[in-house]
C-alpha cells in the first residue's frame, strides 16, 4: 500500500488496484503536487464540506 500526504486534509492512496482520495484539495495548494486534470482515482472520501 502507498500512501502519501498532501497538505491540508488531503490523503492519497494506492493498494489492492485502487486508488483513493481523501479530502481533495488540489488547486490552490501550495503543498499538493498532484494534478486534477490527470489525476485517476477509483473513490473520492468527503470527510467534511
Amino acid at each position: 500500500m502507498k500512501l502519501s500526504f498532501h497538505g491540508q486534509s488531503t490523503i492519497y492512496f494506492e493498494g489492492n488496484g485502487k486508488k483513493v482520495i481523501v479530502d481533495p484539495f488540489i488547486s490552490g495548494n501550495d503543498k499538493c503536487d498532484l494534478d486534477e486534470q490527470t489525476l485517476e482515482v477509483d473513490y473520492i472520501i468527503l470527510t467534511h464540506g
